[in-house]
């Protein structure tokens, strides 16, 4: 490469972030988020710190220079973890394809937790996410909660979640008919998640999320930022592929919008150098009993006129 990383300099470029995502991954504190926005000044000591711990280590009068040596080895160590992306609400008209575009670019698998309604609406560009070797989630018929007053008796679920079923496999077929099941905005309780995970021949696993950037009412950066800052080996992120600031953060630059500085690179990007980017059910190992992030089982909230879309 090499990168000089010396005590009073700071390197806001690609290279110095995937520096820091890597040290992060392997335990040492690189990644400090100031509130301008840019990453801070731990990484220089967790460089010291790595180097320090390499055998033999690394010369004194080279510590904190990250040479080949360095960087080679600090890859070697982390290897190429998993992490899972999840797209809700879609399939979407103009969003959905140019994010296909950046995850076939860079070789990456996502999840896409699809509403049946939107499978009827946009059937080529669910088929193009099955065909891409994506896969394909239940997320409801139409977005409304399970908590909801129309949702009190559990057969109402029921159907609901096998009406959705029924419009995907209309579209991608019963060989990649869904199998994993988010419901809209997380709600659902421990009976609930029960009985949907046994509906008769369905057999659906229910699935949470670990990391939200909110990205239904934050711009751009902000998602761009969150991600990066809370993404580590393991977790399922919960994005939105009808939200055009997603679509900005993920891939850089987007209908006439951009990312500033070294940012215009994109999250997609930053995630595939550093991580292996699989399905949720590739992440758990087993596709039918992989129940993440602890929102399962939340209680029904109190319900409010409108919610985020989740």
């Amino acid at each position: 490469m090499p990168l000089p990383l010396r005590k009073g300099e700071f390197q806001q470029d690609f290279d110095v972030i995937i520096l820091q995502m890597l040290l992060n991954i392997e335990g040492s504190p690189a990644r400090r988020l100031k509130p301008d926005g840019h990453f801070g000044d731990g990484t220089l000591e967790a460089v010291i710190k790595f180097q320090k711990a390499l055998s033999p280590p690394v010369p004194l009068e080279t510590l904190g220079i990250v040479d080949e040596r360095t960087w080679r080895e600090l890859q070697a160590k982390v290897g190429s973890p998993r992490i899972a992306l999840t797209f809700d609400d879609g399939p979407h008209a103009s969003l959905t394809a140019p994010l296909l575009d950046g995850l076939d670019w860079w070789g990456a698998k996502a999840t896409f937790f699809v509403v049946g309604e939107m499978a009827g609406r946009h059937p080529q560009i669910l088929k193009r996410v099955a065909d891409s070797g994506h896969e394909v989630g239940n997320h409801s018929w139409d977005h409304t909660g399970y908590c909801r007053p129309s949702f009190a008796d559990i057969d109402a679920v029921i159907e609901d979640v096998r009406r959705a079923h029924e419009a995907i496999v209309a579209v991608v077929g019963q060989a990649k008919a869904p199998r994993v099941m988010r419901p809209p905005y997380g709600w659902v309780d421990t009976f609930r998640e029960d009985r949907i995970q046994h509906i008769a021949g369905l057999d659906y696993a229910v699935v949470g999320w670990d990391v939200d950037p909110r990205d239904w009412e934050s711009p751009a950066k902000a998602i761009y930022d969150y991600v990066l800052l809370n993404t580590k080996p393991g977790v399922n992120i919960l994005l939105h592929d009808i939200q055009k600031n997603t679509m900005v953060a993920m891939l850089g630059n987007f209908g006439g919008a951009s990312l500033p500085g070294v940012a215009s690179v994109g999250a997609l990007r930053v995630l595939c150098t550093v991580y292996e980017l699989v399905t949720v059910s590739q992440l758990a190992g087993v596709g039918k009993t992989y129940s993440k992030g602890g929102l399962t089982s939340r209680a029904c909230p109190a319900l409010a006129p409108s919610s985020p879309s989740n």
